[in-house]
């Protein structure tokens, strides 16, 4: 069970409290998504949305499994403001995705950019696995 914080403004509804807006509004079971796929059997997973207001890293941490055995596309909300309260940077979860051989890209201008060195800190991410880029029209 973990908490999960509300305030006034539900995007930053969160299991984190990284404002003093935010107030306990209720208990919430957490499954993993590598514990669910097990539990359910799961076959296929073609892709993931992640929008947890700072539980990213948590999130993939949770579907290590997942990721190597489906190799999903990922969209994935990052911010530095929440991710730093959440006791993380977001090269941290850049770092793991990498570690599964995912490349990264952002919406620009009307079309999706492949990310360079510079890592995007508060934007809409696709990651894709390196072996399907090129090969699949993007979102």
């Amino acid at each position: 069970m973990r908490t999960l914080y509300a305030c006034d403004d539900s995007a930053l509804t969160s299991l984190l409290s990284f404002t003093p807006k935010h107030i306990a509004s209720a208990q919430v079971d957490v499954l993993t998504l590598d514990d669910f796929v097990r539990s359910q059997a799961v076959d296929r997973i073609d892709l993931i949305k992640i929008d947890v207001e700072g539980y990213e890293l948590n999130v993939l941490r949770g579907a290590k499994e997942s990721l190597e055995r489906f190799r999903p596309s990922i969209i994935l909300e990052v911010n530095s403001i929440t991710s730093r309260a959440a006791g993380f940077e977001l090269s941290q979860l850049f770092d793991l995705l990498r570690s599964h051989r995912y490349q990264f890209f952002v919406y620009r201008r009307r079309s999706w950019t492949p990310v360079g060195s510079e890592l995007p800190t508060q934007e809409d991410i696709w990651a894709q696995p390196e072996e399907r880029v090129g090969r699949v029209d993007k979102p």
